[in-house]
């Protein structure tokens, strides 16, 4: 008689049961172990993820931050090269000032030339301060001389001997003026 042969997938389990539920689990802790291990390194990937964005970011943010320096920086260095040009500029404007006041025969071109500088320079963030018959402020005028006054009320400008004047909000030279004080009684 001829022996059967078993089928290829019996040919390799064991008639013991107990070695094969040993072999199972051993795969199966086997596995476990590997699942743990990958997702301890997902986790440790998604750490190094994280922290590659926040880096990330972080530089974002210094290399605006350096931007907006870079350009606040380069705003005030202009800023004073115009300044110290306005200051320079400050002895031709009072020589316009005087030129028209001394009645000269050529008052229109003198006026001419006056309103285009005073315009080009308005343009470029230069303004006079206009003083007369203000309240006297320390922070845009120098008194030079005070004046008692009926007429006018106290710390009152009543008169301009120089134009003051400012370049974006800064002052560049005070106005010198005269400023009336209250009339003593006697």
């Amino acid at each position: 008689m001829k022996e059967q042969k078993k089928p290829d997938n019996q040919a390799h389990h064991s008639d013991n049961p107990n070695q094969e539920e040993g072999t199972s689990s051993e795969l199966l802790e086997k596995l476990r172990n590997e699942i743990s291990e990958l997702s301890d390194e997902l986790e440790r990937a998604k750490l190094g993820t994280e922290e590659n964005r926040n880096l990330y970011l972080r530089a974002l943010a210094d290399a605006d931050n350096a931007r907006k320096r870079g350009a606040k920086e380069l705003e005030a260095a202009k800023a004073h090269t115009m300044e110290s040009f306005f200051k320079e500029l400050l002895p031709v404007l009072d020589s316009f000032d005087n030129a028209i006041s001394a009645n000269t025969k050529d008052q229109d071109g003198i006026r001419l030339v006056d309103k285009q500088l005073i315009d080009l320079t308005k343009k470029h963030g230069l303004s006079a301060i206009d003083a007369v018959d203000t309240r006297f402020d320390h922070n845009l005028h120098m008194a030079i001389k005070t004046v008692e006054s009926d007429e006018n009320p106290a710390d009152t400008v009543i008169e301009q001997y120089q134009k003051g004047y400012l370049y974006k909000d800064r002052l560049l030279r005070p106005a010198m003026v005269c400023v009336s004080k209250k009339a003593e009684m006697r």
